[in-house]
């Protein structure tokens, strides 16, 4: 399935009245963004939904089962997430320490949703992060995520955004984060550098 791109996390509409062609305008300089819906329960390895996370295509949008989007930039890697966090502990493997390699000497593998917050080792939820950035500023972002749904309060979805000045890297440059607890929205900026 093949949508025009209007917002990486929002799907264009087609149906709407009174627009040329019954649809959205959609820019004229975003890319066609082909959709992939997975079934997380399906992800083994050697499974079509396990390269799909672990080996992602340009200009998609992955929508797994789970409510967890992440969509790929020309180059296939991830430029925006939703997810839900949630306490679950995932399980960490290779494919963390392989990431952190694609990085800066200083970088590890870290997960965009924290592995104490439900997050895999899929390459899809990992990027390269400053060691001290994923230990410290990050860190910090999970803990408060961690103490709210500790404390039952009402987390909503968390959204995820990379900024990398050359897009052929692995390695965002910036990350914003955006989440709300208990009604309160908040949006947190990071650099990908020691401190945050």
């Amino acid at each position: 399935m093949w949508i025009r791109q209007v917002s990486t996390l929002q799907t264009a509409r087609t149906d709407t009245p009174g627009t040329q062609n019954g649809g959205t305008a959609a820019p004229t300089n975003t890319p066609d963004i082909r959709v992939e819906r997975i079934d997380v329960d399906k992800v083994q390895k050697g499974t079509r939904e396990y390269e799909l996370l672990n080996n992602p295509p340009p200009n998609t949008r992955l929508e797994l089962s789970n409510g967890n989007v992440y969509v790929t930039n020309a180059s296939g890697y991830v430029e925006e997430v939703s997810f839900q966090p949630r306490l679950v502990k995932g399980k960490r493997d290779a494919r963390q320490t392989a990431v952190g390699k694609e990085g800066y000497d200083s970088d590890v593998g870290g997960h965009i949703q924290g592995c104490s917050l439900g997050g895999t080792c899929d390459r899809v939820n990992l990027f390269p992060q400053n060691a001290n950035f994923n230990n410290s500023a990050y860190k910090k972002f999970e803990n408060v995520i961690r103490k709210a749904l500790e404390d039952d309060k009402n987390v909503g979805p968390v959204k995820v955004r990379f900024t990398r000045k050359d897009p052929n890297s692995p390695r965002p440059d910036t990350v914003e984060v955006e989440y709300t607890i208990d009604g309160v929205t908040r949006v947190r900026p990071f650099e990908n550098k020691a401190g945050g």
